[in-house]
């Protein structure tokens, strides 16, 4: 599927926005505002046990609850609602009860995944003395378009609702989230026959700092239920996407992947003892096996680093 803007306008904003290199951290969202904008005219039913706990702690009706929802303006509401959908992570409870048609998938796993990819994308910011409330927010606000489309669509459906509301910083994660190093179709099987698309040539000019490469890296390990290992998080993909293997470019998404957890771990300071991937000879599984291995690593380097940080959010 190709992904093209809706018109040119967008696209040349694209062509600004991918080239950013410093955000304007006064300029952004927080974090609660963040996540009531992204839940903000989503159905009901996506959101419905967080309307439970609001009605319970504000003795209100179902339906005012839910206005009250779409409708947020001070800062001690969003709080409260950002503060639910924290505890319902962290009691394991989904955002709402509905199962799509025909799979096993919750309606609101992406709202949630979503949330995991915030905290995430704070907690590597934070290993890496960055600013960890922007990485939440853009970490929160990657899969905006999901509101409108689940397909590859939403990369450029988020972009475009996220510039309409002059979030320029954020709109960037929506083209970068999915694409490590500007790759277009690490992820994509039919790579060769949609080469040439708006999304491809954007990327072509793009720039990534470190926020972006934790975004690759947190989209790749936060799930709906929690967060996890690269290997399990691309385990769990290709258990829905049986024919991913056969992609094209399937080994040079594992070797971006490989390069950028190198990438991360040489930036810890941690001597410098990863090296980088760069023989395109290697089978696909015999990267696969490197992959799996630092996998590995890089999990236990974070999970001991959440353990040593007891003011990080979430641990897995």
């Amino acid at each position: 599927m190709k992904i093209n803007f809706s018109n040119n306008d967008y696209k040349e904003v694209a062509k600004r926005v991918i080239k950013i290199k410093e955000f304007d951290f006064s300029k952004t969202l927080s974090k609660e505002d963040a996540f009531c904008l992204l839940i903000k005219d989503v159905e009901e039913k996506d959101i419905s046990n967080i309307v439970s706990k609001l009605s319970i702690e504000s003795n209100l009706k179902n339906k005012e609850a839910y206005q009250l929802i779409q409708n947020l303006k001070t800062k001690k509401e969003k709080e409260l609602i950002f503060n639910i959908a924290i505890d319902l992570l962290e009691k394991n409870t989904p955002f709402g009860n509905v199962v799509v048609q025909g799979s096993n998938i919750n309606s609101s796993a992406w709202i949630s995944h979503s949330l995991y990819e915030g905290i995430l994308s704070s907690n590597l910011a934070e290993m890496l003395n960055l600013n960890s409330e922007f990485a939440f927010t853009y970490g929160l606000l990657h899969d905006y378009g999901r509101k409108y489309s689940h397909d590859i669509m939403h990369v450029v459906k988020g972009f475009e609702h996220l510039v309409d509301m002059g979030l320029y910083n954020e709109s960037k994660a929506t083209l970068t989230h999915s694409f490590i190093n500007g790759g277009r179709f690490n992820n994509n099987e039919n790579a060769i026959d949609d080469s040439k698309d708006d999304v491809s040539e954007i990327l072509e000019n793009r720039y990534y700092n470190d926020y972006d490469r934790i975004l690759n890296i947190a989209d790749l390990m936060a799930t709906s239920y929690g967060i996890v290992s690269p290997q399990e998080r691309i385990n769990d993909i290709a258990s829905r996407r049986k024919n991913i293997d056969l992609s094209p470019n399937r080994k040079y998404f594992f070797l971006s992947f490989y390069n950028l957890l190198v990438y991360f771990l040489n930036r810890l300071n941690l001597d410098k003892k990863y090296q980088y991937i760069e023989d395109d000879k290697l089978s696909l599984e015999e990267v696969k096996e490197k992959f799996s291995n630092l996998s590995e690593i890089f999990y236990s380097t974070y999970l001991n680093y959440s353990k040593e940080n007891a003011n990080m959010l979430i641990k897995s």
